[in-house]
């Protein structure tokens, strides 16, 4: 005979009550109980090792039912010579009953986590058992985890648990939540949530920049935002740098920059050595958002003459002396060659001296010739003539420097006024 409770709970233990009668003239050993219904699912299986005649034990069977509605479960007493003894009950299995809230936010930024909370109400009248929660999301959504374990909930109870979650990409996406429990109870919700990311546009004051070896430049850089996230820790760097360039700084860090803003920042750019130089330059973002640009330097090399003149004294007397001082230097970021300065003067000065810090030099009437040679970047060659002033008058004195290409011929002059011994010129 079974005695057993008419209704319970799906995902519950319930507890049968067996009472087996040995009604036979010999004894019975080795007697196992067994659960011949698929809607139960015994958790012991209890045996009796020897039923005498006219003996009756009682026993206890424990199982869950996993299966809901007006279930029949039937038990059979079953000895190894082959002798079974069946009996049944009708039970009640009522279902779990449960709900499912989800919520989290409508707007996160990317990359940035947040938590999805899960609340689960058990509004039937049994207790829940093993709640688990089990999440799934697209591509451009990171679950810390996929299944949370809730345990139990009582009637009327109510279980909360929450999973951290990252967007890792910008769009529209919806995490769906399931919730089962023993005894077949299921319960389904999602969450859509819009990750906003910010949107960088990259763009340089000038995209090519002639330059002579080691003359500085400024390049300004302008990051803009478009996207509808604040760009966070926005930096711009020199891709892969070459040789022969110095940029500083190397990294132009410009900080947070909100959606519809921008930020500049300087860099200076200095050539070292002739040549092209082709670069990328790249901005990006704590979200992991870049943009790039390229950048062209084009560098040259030359040599650069200079000529500066003066005369002294100025105005000058007639009959006296006027020394004039001629500077010739190389500004450039290679070598003069083959550099020659020619000082040719009026007939009112009369060349009495001529000294050059370097060079050959040859004097001839009104003409002097001062074979500099060559002259390195940054080198400087003075040279001083002196003359007697003859006559008044405003007086030009020309010089002209010639040099091998790519100089040619650099021309200067120098006006003094001599003054007559009555005062005129």
């Amino acid at each position: 005979a079974v005695t057993g409770p008419e209704r319970v709970g799906a995902g519950n233990e319930v507890e049968f009550q067996l009472t087996l009668s040995n009604t036979g003239d010999a004894a019975v050993t080795g007697v196992q109980i067994e659960v011949r219904s698929d809607a139960f699912e015994p958790i012991d299986r209890p045996t009796i090792d020897e039923l005498k005649p006219g003996q009756t034990e009682k026993l206890t069977l424990r199982a869950v039912p996993v299966k809901s509605g007006r279930q029949i479960c039937t038990f059979a007493a079953v000895s190894p010579e082959g002798i079974e003894c069946v009996s049944s009950t009708t039970v009640e299995v009522v279902p779990p009953r449960m709900t499912l809230s989800t919520s989290g936010p409508d707007l996160v930024k990317l990359m940035e986590g947040f938590s999805l909370a899960i609340e689960v109400d058990n509004v039937g009248e049994f207790p829940i058992r093993n709640a688990k929660a089990t999440l799934s999301a697209p591509e451009g959504i990171e679950l810390e985890r996929e299944e949370l374990d809730l345990g139990d909930i009582e009637p009327g109870g109510t279980v909360k648990g929450e999973v951290m979650v990252r967007a890792v990409a910008e769009g529209v996406w919806t995490v769906k939540v399931a919730v089962r429990c023993d005894g077949g109870g299921k319960a389904e919700g999602e969450v859509t949530v819009r990750a906003a990311a910010p949107k960088l546009a990259l763009s340089l004051s000038r995209k090519l920049i002639p330059l002579k070896v080691s003359e500085k430049a400024i390049l300004t850089v302008t990051v803009s935002n478009d996207g509808d996230a604040p760009a966070e820790g926005v930096s711009v760097s020199v891709d892969s740098p070459p040789e022969g360039l110095q940029i500083s700084p190397m990294s132009l860090k410009l900080g947070d920059i909100e959606p519809g803003g921008s930020a500049q920042g300087d860099m200076e750019i200095t050539p070292l050595s002739p040549g092209r130089y082709d670069l990328k330059l790249k901005a990006g973002c704590a979200q992991g958002v870049e943009a790039e640009v390229e950048l062209t330097v084009v560098s040259v090399s030359r040599p650069e003459i200079r000529v500066a003149v003066t005369d002294d004294p100025d105005p000058g007397l007639a009959g006296g002396e006027v020394v004039y001082r001629v500077k010739v230097s190389n500004v450039g970021t290679e070598e003069a060659r083959s550099v020659e300065l020619t000082a040719s003067f009026p007939p009112q000065l009369a060349i009495k001296d001529v000294k050059s810090s370097k060079g050959e030099v040859s004097v001839s009437e009104g003409k002097a010739v001062v074979r500099i040679g060559s002259i390195k970047p940054g080198e400087e060659v003075n040279l001083t003539f002196k003359v007697d002033a003859l006559e008044p008058g405003d007086l030009i004195v020309r010089f002209a420097i010639k040099a091998a290409p790519p100089i040619g011929t650099i021309s200067a002059e120098e006006m003094t006024s001599i003054i007559g011994s009555e005062g005129g010129r």
